[in-house]
């Protein structure tokens, strides 16, 4: 290491030879009034230099470039109070390949599913495919999407979705890759939000439904024969009562959008005119009945658009009746001006759940420019109704419905269907907020009726062999919310062991900070809330004024543990010293002993429960640095410090191990499971599972394990310390 040191004695050392003379000096004042002048020019002129010296030193650090490269190091120019310290120090590396957030309200969520199925016997002959349209026995990989959903600018979120399967046989505007969902949404006022891009037209429930939530393998042939696909334009939307009856915000969601009205990726409109579509959505009734969660959803759509030759009017399934009764897509040969409306309702009672939905459509064609349409104006309409029940709950459902759809172009050619299935879901973890996943197989027989074919029998035998993704979970779950410090290690290994224990329980666990745990539960989107601090009254306050008791439960201790880099020089700090270095009073090494350097402060971020508990044990409420950097969770701070020679932060204990960090003792108190339970340690403190009252059923059994000594054995060699 090059250490240079310049100091006054090195200053005064140098002028002594001309100031030695003058003693030795005695022939006159004016002589020696001479002497001293010189003396003191000599002096400053060297001061002088050393400035200047000092000066071009603190200019070649700052401007030096950050070397990234391993093994790399840069020059660092301190100042102790009494000497400029110039010395080689490791510099900060990145990885070659790495992700880097540009702000901190950056949300990104990476999701998608595959669906394959084995189709036999006379293959969608229920959606009109027979006879000319008729398709052969077959492997069919249905759908293999991928997206990305987040949020950014804090007031936008956004989804851009793709799908790698889009050729069916019959439609060769889908083939290969292309996009589904791409918008954008400005949510910052919740009742009155604008999507701008490209996703489905509010219209109908059952297209609305997302396919990983539908109940049978497609949707009804009413739906594929009316309903608009995906398009691209402008909406508004909105839940009114979200601040103002905050209760019952989900009440009234309305709709209203502009569309370009010809499908999707299709970036010119077919014509000056627009499609128009309007929802609204009521539900009066959300609770339970009988102990079970139950809600009643009412829905009505209407739509308009006049459409140019050429334009498919049945963008999600078949429409046109040919000559031999089979049903195929409906290009329009000449203009038109179509008007839909529908009307829906879906009851849910526990593990019971009833659908209906009646769709009707008016399609009347227009001559343009002279130009006859080419086809006589006709009506269509249709029905499905829909039952489901868990006859295992979570586990095995069955599902029924029954749907008719008259074309309306045709006298007699009605097609009515009965669909039957099965649905078994098989969970596992997802990802690493612990989502899960499930595969669906399901059988069904159907039975058409047409014109062309006398009460003859179809039975379509489908199964999907393979569904895997991130938003496949569409069961209830044990759904747990709230701390990264409990919920990025401790909660997934505790439902680990539980699932081996209770092979039918399911867990869907989202580790986001404490403040999100308390919101879920008041919320009721949660059924237990982890947290790192004891609920603030303003939580409590919310909680009760939405009916929520908020119950809470001690699962375990854990010491907040300040940590650095093992490369730094502190051996400690007192509790004064670390208020001042994470609220910026201190803002560099040397004050507190160390061999200098800027202090880089590495915080959770606002939502998390221990940003609020280390505000309150360590820094007396008061705010943290300005220019602290706030981090998603303890694994993110520890990685940072771990990098940064000049980085400090602080970390749950289970967090402490990760390497290039060390512990720095408080008061030379350091924190184990002996001064934790002890109360020695400073920063000690309790962490919980809070729920709606008194847990029952699976959420109380999974409790009671936490804090009995299976789970308690868990809580120790996790890292935690265990309540008894």
């Amino acid at each position: 290491m090059l250490i240079k040191k310049f100091t006054i004695i090195a200053v005064v050392a140098l002028v002594l030879p001309a100031v030695q003379p003058l003693g030795a000096q005695t022939a006159s004042d004016s002589a020696r009034l001479e002497k001293l002048e010189q003396a003191v020019d000599q002096l400053q002129k060297r001061n002088a230099e050393l400035e200047s010296e000092v000066k071009s030193l603190k200019k070649q650090t700052a401007s030096a470039p950050q070397p990234a490269a391993p093994g790399k190091t840069k020059t660092q120019i301190t100042w102790d109070g009494k000497t400029y310290v110039e010395k080689t120090v490791a510099a900060e590396e990145k990885p070659k390949v790495y992700a880097e957030a540009r702000g901190s309200e950056i949300k990104l969520t990476i999701g998608g599913f595959i669906q394959v199925n084995f189709e036999d016997g006379d293959v969608s002959a229920f959606e009109g495919r027979f006879g000319q349209t008729a398709l052969k026995d077959r492997f069919r990989l249905r759908r293999a999407r991928i997206n990305l959903a987040g949020e950014f600018a804090e007031q936008f979120d956004f989804k851009i979705e793709g799908d790698f399967e889009q050729s069916d046989g019959l439609n060769s505007s889908r083939t290969a890759f292309e996009g589904t969902d791409i918008f954008v949404n400005w949510h910052q006022f919740p009742e009155a939000q604008i999507k701008v891009g490209q996703w489905k037209a509010p219209f109908g429930l059952e297209q609305l439904t997302p396919d990983t939530s539908l109940y049978l393998i497609e949707r009804s042939l009413p739906t594929g024969a009316i309903t608009p696909e995906r398009q691209i334009g402008i909406q508004l939307w909105g839940k009114p009562f979200t601040n103002v009856w905050p209760e019952q915000k989900d009440l009234l969601t309305y709709y209203g959008g502009i569309f370009n009205g010809n499908g999707r990726n299709i970036s010119n409109n077919d014509n000056n005119n627009f499609m128009y579509v309007s929802r609204l959505e009521l539900m009066p009734f959300k609770g339970k009945v009988f102990g079970q969660d139950s809600s009643l959803k009412l829905g009505g759509d209407v739509l308009n658009s006049r459409d140019d030759k050429g334009t498919n009017i049945s963008q999600t399934l078949n429409l046109l009746v040919n000559a031999d009764g089979s049903l195929s897509p409906f290009v329009l040969p000449g203009a038109d001006e179509r008007t839909a409306w529908s009307v829906d309702a879906w009851l849910k009672l526990g593990p019971f759940d009833l659908i209906g939905e009646y769709l009707e459509e008016y399609v009347d064609g227009r001559t343009v420019n002279g130009v006859p349409p080419g086809f006589a104006n006709f009506t269509t309409n249709g029905y499905y109704v829909q039952g489901s029940y868990f006859l295992i709950p979570k586990k095995l459902q069955v599902a029924v419905r029954c749907e008719d759809l008259n074309p309306g172009q045709k006298g007699n050619d009605g097609i009515h269907s009965i669909t039957g299935g099965l649905n078994y879901y098989i969970h596992g973890d997802g990802c690493s907020k612990s989502r899960s996943f499930s595969a669906d197989c399901e059988s069904r027989g159907r039975l058409q009726q047409h014109n062309q074919l006398t009460k003859m029998k179809k039975l379509l035998l489908t199964f999907i062999a393979f569904t895997v993704g991130t938003l496949l979970a569409r069961a209830e779950s044990l759904v747990i919310k709230g701390s990264d410090t409990l919920g990025a290690k401790l909660v997934p290994q505790l439902a680990e062991q539980f699932k081996s224990q209770h092979p039918g329980t399911t867990f869907d666990i989202a580790a986001e900070g404490s403040a999100t745990g308390f919101a879920a539960l008041i919320d009721k989107t949660a059924a237990i809330g982890m947290a790192s601090r004891p609920a603030k009254p303003e939580e409590i306050g919310n909680a009760k004024a939405k009916g929520v008791e908020l119950k809470e439960t001690i699962v375990a201790y854990d010491g907040i543990a300040v940590i650095v880099n093992t490369a730094s020089s502190i051996k400690g700090l007192t509790k004064k010293q670390v208020e001042q270095i994470f609220t910026g009073e201190i803002t560099d090494w040397s004050a507190v002993g160390g061999s200098g350097g800027k202090i880089s402060v590495y915080t959770r971020n606002t939502s998390s429960g221990t940003y609020a508990e280390f505000k309150e044990l360590a820094m007396k409420k008061r705010d943290y640095a300005q220019d602290s950097q706030k981090l998603a969770g303890n694994e993110q701070i520890a990685q940072e410090v771990g990098k940064n020679p000049n980085g400090v932060g602080y970390v749950g204990l289970a967090y402490t191990k990760a390497s290039g960090i060390k512990i720095l003792p408080i008061d030379g108190a350091s924190p184990s499971k002996e001064s934790v339970l002890a109360k020695s340690y400073p920063y000690a403190r309790p962490t919980f599972f809070y729920t709606n009252g008194e847990p029952t059923g699976v959420v109380k059994e999974f409790i009671d394990f936490t804090v009995g000594p299976e789970g308690q054995k868990i809580v120790e060699q996790v890292g935690f310390v265990p309540i008894k």
